[in-house]
């Protein structure tokens, strides 16, 4: 028997059905299901009565969930595997393992040896039934959150068990920030062979003005350009024939695109040199700051830091004994510099 179920969907979703149709609005407190001699020979049946059985009498779900394992806890919720967007089903193939994996070390962890085997032969039933039950909106309540409306009255809040998407570990100490920025590096390997493109066609562009006897013209400003190939293209003069005014067209399209692609390279090549610049500044003043004030402690209040900071970085103008002509706050600094040129 495979280990997992090879259309965990359709199974889940048939069987969900059936469970929806005899639960209605009754919750996990009901009892909804009993194992009597009829429904022993009916897994779909004698699964959920077996399971509600075991899950209704823990008086505490997340412990018996860390008893388990292989699954995170954050504010009272559990992950075990990622949901998809859609639904509650498992996002991906290894997705599903996890669930099948953890639904098999509960049974044998909540069960007697008996009943566990009964549960593991009809493994599929017993993951469809587990989700179902943790997932299934106003049914599974767990905690006891209630609230009060003016139209429905008191009623109690159903927050889902489970966690739909793995939950980010998140530092609590941020590491001391750096005083000193590494100079940012350029990755414009394009560049020459745009500028080899942008010569072969303005060479293009001024072969036909030739062929139709008109002058050639500088490309130093750009809008003198734009109106003398308008002009041409135009072709109030008749200089130009049809193929002619068609072909400067496509050129002069070709011209404007890596014309704009060429400007934004250089425009961020330019700042980046100019960053840099300021970097290389920063860390030789910074350096010679320290020099006579050392280096700010790791421990000192909030407050002290700030006035250290201060002190280092100039942003204090008042203060006597400032050292003269820092420049601008290095907070500031951080502001403009980027982790990455293509960030610019």
């Amino acid at each position: 028997m495979s280990s997992t179920s090879q259309n965990f969907p359709r199974t889940f979703y048939k069987l969900s059905n059936a469970w929806d149709a005899k639960t209605g609005t009754r919750t996990f407190r009901d009892s909804i299901w009993r194992t009597t001699s009829s429904v022993k020979n009916d897994p779909i049946s004698m699964i959920p009565a077996m399971m509600t059985d075991k899950l209704d009498k823990m008086p505490d779900m997340m412990m018996a969930f860390e008893r388990v394992g292989l699954m995170e806890s954050h504010d009272d919720q559990v992950w075990i595997y990622d949901m998809r967007q859609s639904d509650v089903l498992p996002k991906s193939t290894s997705d599903l393992e996890r669930l099948y994996s953890f639904v098999q070390s509960a049974i044998r962890v909540w069960f007697n040896r008996v009943d566990a085997d009964y549960l593991l032969k009809h493994k599929h039933i017993t993951t469809c039934f587990f989700v179902w039950y943790f997932t299934k909106p106003n049914f599974f309540y767990k905690d006891k959150v209630m609230k009060q409306t003016t139209r429905y009255g008191i009623q109690r809040i159903w927050t889902q068990f489970f966690i739909a998407k793995q939950p980010k570990v998140v530092s609590l100490s941020a590491p001391r920030a750096d005083y000193t920025r590494q100079a940012i590096t350029t990755t414009d390997t394009m560049l020459p062979k745009q500028q080899v493109e942008q010569e072969k066609i303005r060479t293009s562009i001024a072969k036909i003005f030739r062929d139709a006897g008109r002058n050639p013209f500088g490309w130093d400003d750009p809008l003198d350009v734009h109106r003398i190939i308008s002009d041409a293209i135009a072709n109030d003069d008749r200089f130009f024939s049809i193929k002619q005014t068609k072909k400067l067209q496509n050129l002069y399209n070709d011209y404007a695109k890596i014309k704009s692609k060429i400007d934004e390279t250089m425009r961020k090549r330019a700042k980046v040199e100019f960053i840099n610049s300021r970097i290389t500044c920063k860390a030789a003043e910074i350096e010679s700051v320290e020099d006579d004030i050392g280096p700010p402690p790791d421990s000192l209040p909030k407050l002290a830091r700030n006035s250290w900071c201060d002190i280092y970085t100039g942003c204090a103008q008042t203060q006597p004994n400032q050292p003269a002509n820092i420049g601008v706050c290095l907070s500031d600094l951080d502001d403009e510099i980027p982790d990455s040129w293509e960030d610019l």
